[in-house]
């Protein structure tokens, strides 16, 4: 049996799909050990919830508190269930897990590090090296991750998008109307309020947030405290509705602003690929190596927020070569289906393999 760890709700990992689907075509048991932050009732008896709320505006110090109470679960529950290997989702996924186990599972875990962490902390980052090395494989989501890394010799990349999303050609767009929409977890608020600032009641712009976060509720107030009428939220969505919600869009927001350089200048986010996949323009935060992908394949365009920019959004998006970004992105898509294919074949190594060494 395999543990698949996760520090968070199961929604906000969409890749756990990936192996789910491989240990479902070998009918290989496992179990997802998940934070149930939502309270949610998951009724799959694959997934056990560690069912304790909290919100996303709690005290850093409680947060701290609740963190140490999942990783002591956590530990405990890899005990009681007596996994072959563990999947480790994430890069916090990891470190909760105890010199014990990362010692009883050296050679099979696999690591997945999808973000920026804490790598500037020093005891943080020697911790994740033990993982790394005691780990099968590292399963990276960007090249770019590779400058604040540990370094080792056994990094993989994987695309985020799945070779079941089907890529989409455009025969006619509407491009009258300016679409734009955020879809996924709500968050990074001083960025948000600029960008809202600026399109505030343009009669040809709507802004529509899709999802959950920690800035939703601030962000819906600032609106109807400031009678902002082209500002929609529609909450949280589920997986197999994203294509309806993206395909009525002709603009995704996929700009993180003014975050720390570190959090932003080597992640490539899901959306990137979601435009890509859907054929959706995106606009992206400057001087990042997302902001280089966009401007060099034509895949939209980059826009600092922190400035005066509708002048500049409105005359690059109705100047926009719609031709060249679908040669583009069909090129893109193919080259990064291709390149999944290596993690899909190393993934299932994994899986199935008896001899990991």
């Amino acid at each position: 049996m395999i543990g698949l760890i996760f520090v968070g709700d199961i929604n906000d990992c969409p890749y756990m799909g990936h192996y789910i689907k491989k240990l479902q075509q070998f009918n290989i048991e496992y179990k997802v050990l998940f934070w149930n932050r939502k309270g949610i009732e998951y009724l799959n008896n694959n997934y056990i919830g560690y069912n304790y709320k909290t919100s996303y505006r709690e005290m850093k110090i409680i947060k701290l508190v609740q963190f140490v109470g999942f990783s002591t679960w956590v530990n405990r529950k890899i005990d009681e269930l007596g996994f072959d290997k563990l999947i480790l989702l994430s890069t916090l996924s990891g470190m909760i897990i105890n010199k014990k186990n990362i010692n009883k599972y050296n050679v099979k875990m696999l690591f997945e590090v999808r973000d920026y962490s804490y790598e500037h902390i020093l005891p943080f980052k020697l911790k994740e090296k033990v993982i790394m090395e005691s780990a099968f494989l590292t399963v990276i989501s960007s090249e770019g991750f590779l400058s604040f890394l540990p370094k080792t010799d056994n990094y993989v990349i994987c695309h985020n998008l799945s070779n079941d999303e089907e890529f989409i050609n455009y025969i006619n767009r509407d491009t009258n109307h300016i679409n734009i929409v955020w879809n996924g977890v709500i968050r990074y608020y001083s960025n948000q309020i600029n960008l809202i600032k600026g399109i505030a009641n343009n009669k040809r712009i709507t802004l529509s947030y899709y999802g959950d976060g920690p800035d939703k509720e601030r962000l819906e107030s600032f609106c109807i405290n400031n009678r902002i009428n082209n500002v929609k939220f529609y909450g949280r969505y589920y997986k197999n509705q994203k294509k309806e919600i993206l395909v009525k869009s002709n603009i995704i927001h996929n700009n993180y602003g003014d975050k720390p350089k570190s959090e932003l200048k080597y992640a490539i986010s899901n959306k990137y690929y979601d435009s890509i996949i859907y054929g959706i323009l995106q606009i992206v935060e400057p001087n990042t190596l997302k902001s280089n992908l966009v401007e060099k394949h034509n895949l939209g365009f980059s826009v600092d927020l922190r400035k005066e920019f509708l002048e500049k959004l409105i005359i690059l998006f109705d100047n926009f070569d719609y031709e060249v970004f679908d040669q583009n992105r069909k090129f893109l898509y193919d080259k990064y289906i291709r390149e999944n294919e290596y993690y899909y074949n190393k993934i299932e190594k994994f899986i199935i393999g008896s001899d990991l060494n």
